[in-house]
């Protein structure tokens, strides 16, 4: 991989991605969301522009002249933002309009659906950060117990659930 699109929200991780991206010898094309990703990007990316969360045609626009094939969305972008009293351009509302819901996970995977049809891949966000995640398995002195592991799923189920909303 040459080149990656990096959808910048808030917070650190997007300027962690863009780091280790760079750090492995990959140009970052960032897109930062003008409410949301920190200034500190310009600095790392080796292109920025920034967008209002409303502007998904531009988002598309700027992937495909920099000839984008793969990008990532990394930080938060808060949802509330798309039904506050920002402008939403043409392709967000069409998009929003076609919705079953407004959860989201609904959202999201309607944006990665328009940027595929695009020649736009989104891919997992964690790629170049594999050094900051925990390994498989036991983390602790002793594995759980039955009762723990099923504690450990309830409580999975849950944050599964929440995340959904």
């Amino acid at each position: 991989m040459e080149k990656i699109g990096l959808i910048a929200g808030n917070g650190n991780f997007p300027l962690l991605f863009a780091r280790e991206a760079k750090k492995s010898g990959v140009k970052v094309v960032a897109v930062a969301i003008r409410e949301e990703a920190e200034p500190e990007i310009e600095k790392i990316a080796d292109t920025t522009t920034w967008v209002s969360v409303g502007e998904l045609q531009k988002l598309i626009r700027i992937f495909k002249k920099e000839q984008v094939r793969q990008a990532v969305m990394a930080g938060q972008i808060r949802h509330k933002l798309i039904f506050s009293d920002i402008r939403l351009d043409p392709e967000l509302l069409k998009l929003l309009f076609s919705l079953k819901d407004r959860k989201t996970d609904t959202i999201l995977g309607a944006i990665a659906d328009r940027l595929k049809q695009n020649g736009i891949e989104l891919i997992d966000s964690s790629t170049f950060l594999k050094d900051y995640l925990a390994p498989k398995g036991v983390l602790s002195r002793t594995k759980p117990d039955k009762k723990q592991l099923a504690d450990v799923e309830f409580g999975l189920q849950i944050a599964k659930a929440i995340a959904g909303l």
